[in-house]
């Protein structure tokens, strides 16, 4: 999904050329630059509406998390959400009537202005700013989160046995959303504040996660600005800055790799 150039930008679509990938253009679509209006929605809705909600779908920038809604509208059957994330994006909506890259999940819980998801049953948070836990305590039975702080010592395996503890039920398909303002500035640039899980522990979660549960679709967003340059010193080795363009196709491609 091209919102705003960062996939021409990124050259994803020529990385993933083999694989004869879908592109839905939306950078003509006015009123969805990190608020969504209704008539910008049911553009957007339109433009996907022969597309299943399985597979993998790339979302442009963090700005357009909110697409991730849409996608889970299609959902016919009980489903539970797993989300990397920095941010909850349960904040209540600044403007009422208006679906955002900050409120979607809300939204898609019943605590907005939209129409709650019926099929949606846990939603499992990874990788979220311990201050934002306040913004999931409305929903304590249904939202579940493990912190950027409390992952930093774990392995992917104590990862996927964190969901299992809280209950995750493994009969119940998994739609996963990967927001990359969730990693590591070392493995990804975004225009959001990010996190520092590792790419690696990501993709080796997800493998796990393959081999326990039916994921029924998955989506990646998350770009940094036009030309933007990303410093690697996170690697603690002395690599050259490089295009955050260029850092975040190759974890764009270290993920479908994982996931496909």
């Amino acid at each position: 999904m091209d919102f705003s150039d960062t996939l021409s930008e990124e050259m994803l679509p020529q990385a993933l050329e083999q694989r004869h990938p879908i592109i839905v253009d939306c950078r003509d679509i006015e009123g969805c630059g990190r608020f969504c209006d209704p008539d910008a929605a049911a553009q957007i809705r339109q433009r996907i509406s022969d597309m299943p909600c399985e597979g993998l779908h790339w979302i442009d920038s963090g700005d357009y998390h909110f697409a991730t809604l849409f996608w889970c509208e299609k959902m016919d059957e009980p489903f539970d959400l797993l989300l990397f994330d920095h941010h909850t994006d349960m904040q209540p909506p600044r403007f009422e009537g208006l679906l955002s890259c900050g409120s979607w999940v809300l939204e898609m819980l019943g605590g907005g202005s939209s129409p709650a998801n019926p099929m949606l049953r846990h939603v499992y948070m990874i990788g979220v700013s311990e201050s934002l836990r306040c913004e999931t305590e409305d929903f304590p039975q249904r939202v579940f989160m493990l912190s950027e702080e409390e992952l930093a010592q774990m392995s992917a395996a104590e990862m996927v046995s964190w969901m299992e503890g809280c209950g995750a039920d493994t009969s119940l398909p998994l739609y996963i959303s990967i927001d990359k303002d969730a990693l590591s500035p070392a493995d990804a640039a975004t225009n959001w504040d990010q996190g520092s899980l590792r790419l690696d522990t990501l993709c080796e979660m997800l493998t796990m996660l393959r081999g326990s549960h039916r994921i029924i679709g998955t989506d990646i967003c998350g770009g940094a600005p036009l030309n933007a340059i990303a410093d690697l010193a996170a690697n603690c080795c002395s690599l050259r800055p490089v295009p955050a363009s260029e850092l975040n196709l190759r974890a764009d491609l270290a993920l479908i790799r994982t996931l496909l």
